[in-house]
């Protein structure tokens, strides 16, 4: 009798062995995935960041290059031209209407 005892107290240790090792199992595998979801959104993240960090180099380039035109006193005349409508003295100025 003796002896019956001892193996269903080991055949009940042993089900809690398995269900703790199952336990143990789903949360390692939550775990990962939950892992895995977070480390799918840093790296779409530092995508989305490094397209932005483009763009703005891209912008910095452009007002690099024109602080380097706004040293041309060719470009100065021309946009004095354009945008304000100036003159050099001597100069005719023609308007045609549009009819």
């Amino acid at each position: 009798m003796a002896k019956g005892k001892v193996m269903e107290f080991n055949s009940y240790g042993s089900k809690i062995r398995r269900t703790i090792l199952y336990i143990a199992i789903i949360y390692t595998l939550i775990t990962l995935v939950k892992q895995q979801i977070t480390l799918s959104k840093i790296q779409n993240d530092i995508e989305n960041y490094n397209i932005k960090i483009q763009a703005l180099e891209e912008k910095n380039h452009e007002y690099r290059r024109e602080i380097e035109r706004l040293h041309d006193l060719e470009y100065i005349e021309y946009l004095a031209r354009k945008e304000l409508g100036l003159v050099r003295k001597g100069e005719r100025v023609y308007i045609f209407s549009k009819q």
